[in-house]
Protein backbone atom coordinates (compact mmCIF):
# COMPACT_ATOMS: atom_id res chain seq x y z
CA UNK A 1 0.00 0.00 0.00
CA UNK A 2 1.48 3.09 -0.92
CA UNK A 3 0.56 6.02 1.62
CA UNK A 4 0.38 9.79 1.05
CA UNK A 5 -1.28 12.89 1.91
CA UNK A 6 -3.72 14.96 0.23
CA UNK A 7 -2.71 18.72 -0.46
CA UNK A 8 -3.51 21.50 1.52
CA UNK A 9 -5.53 23.10 -0.61
CA UNK A 10 -5.57 21.05 -3.54
CA UNK A 11 -7.20 18.00 -2.16
CA UNK A 12 -5.21 16.23 -4.79
CA UNK A 13 -3.23 12.83 -3.93
CA UNK A 14 0.38 13.33 -3.72
CA UNK A 15 3.16 10.56 -2.69
CA UNK A 16 6.50 11.63 -0.92
CA UNK A 17 9.56 10.18 -2.91
CA UNK A 18 13.24 10.43 -3.81
CA UNK A 19 14.63 10.87 -6.80
CA UNK A 20 18.35 10.18 -8.08
CA UNK A 21 19.69 10.90 -11.77
CA UNK A 22 22.55 8.58 -12.25
CA UNK A 23 24.12 11.35 -15.07
CA UNK A 24 24.08 13.85 -12.70
CA UNK A 25 25.69 11.28 -10.22
CA UNK A 26 26.05 13.39 -6.93
CA UNK A 27 22.38 14.98 -7.07
CA UNK A 28 19.36 13.38 -5.13
CA UNK A 29 16.54 14.99 -3.63
CA UNK A 30 13.39 14.49 -2.21
CA UNK A 31 10.08 15.95 -3.81
CA UNK A 32 6.38 15.39 -3.63
CA UNK A 33 4.52 13.68 -6.73
CA UNK A 34 1.06 13.86 -7.24
CA UNK A 35 -0.30 10.47 -8.34
CA UNK A 36 -1.87 10.34 -11.72
CA UNK A 37 -2.87 7.32 -12.66
CA UNK A 38 -3.61 8.68 -16.38
CA UNK A 39 -0.18 9.95 -16.89
CA UNK A 40 1.84 8.07 -19.48
CA UNK A 41 5.36 9.83 -17.75
CA UNK A 42 6.60 11.44 -14.44
CA UNK A 43 7.11 14.86 -14.79
CA UNK A 44 9.64 17.08 -12.31
CA UNK A 45 8.24 20.93 -12.43
CA UNK A 46 10.80 23.61 -12.74
CA UNK A 47 10.38 24.93 -9.31
CA UNK A 48 11.26 21.57 -7.94
CA UNK A 49 14.48 21.01 -10.34
CA UNK A 50 15.74 24.65 -9.18
CA UNK A 51 15.11 23.96 -5.84
CA UNK A 52 17.32 20.67 -6.02
CA UNK A 53 19.71 22.12 -7.40
CA UNK A 54 19.44 20.67 -11.42
CA UNK A 55 21.40 21.47 -13.93
CA UNK A 56 19.43 22.19 -16.45
CA UNK A 57 22.49 22.41 -19.06
CA UNK A 58 23.60 18.98 -18.96
CA UNK A 59 20.08 17.42 -20.03
CA UNK A 60 19.51 16.12 -23.37
CA UNK A 61 16.73 15.60 -25.48
CA UNK A 62 14.69 18.72 -25.51
CA UNK A 63 10.90 17.56 -26.72
CA UNK A 64 7.44 18.98 -26.89
CA UNK A 65 4.95 16.90 -25.32
CA UNK A 66 0.39 17.71 -25.26
CA UNK A 67 -1.55 17.62 -22.42
CA UNK A 68 -4.68 18.79 -21.00
CA UNK A 69 -2.85 22.56 -20.84
CA UNK A 70 -1.23 22.59 -24.16
CA UNK A 71 2.40 21.74 -25.62
CA UNK A 72 5.07 21.99 -23.07
CA UNK A 73 8.59 21.67 -23.99
CA UNK A 74 10.61 18.80 -22.22
CA UNK A 75 13.99 17.48 -21.34
CA UNK A 76 13.36 13.64 -21.12
CA UNK A 77 16.19 11.84 -18.69
CA UNK A 78 16.98 8.07 -16.94
CA UNK A 79 16.06 8.79 -13.00
CA UNK A 80 15.54 6.48 -10.19
CA UNK A 81 12.43 7.32 -8.49
CA UNK A 82 11.77 5.60 -4.84
CA UNK A 83 8.59 6.06 -2.98
CA UNK A 84 7.40 5.45 0.50
CA UNK A 85 5.38 2.41 0.79
CA UNK A 86 3.97 0.34 3.71
CA UNK A 87 3.16 -3.58 3.68
CA UNK A 88 0.49 -4.78 5.09
CA UNK A 89 -1.21 -8.35 5.52
CA UNK A 90 -4.67 -8.75 3.55
CA UNK A 91 -5.31 -11.61 5.22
Amino acid sequence: MLTGRFGDTSRRPFLEGRIYLPRQRSLCFDVSFLVDTGADRTMLMPDDGRASGLNYSQLTGNETIGGVGGPLSCFEEDAIVVLSFSLCNLE
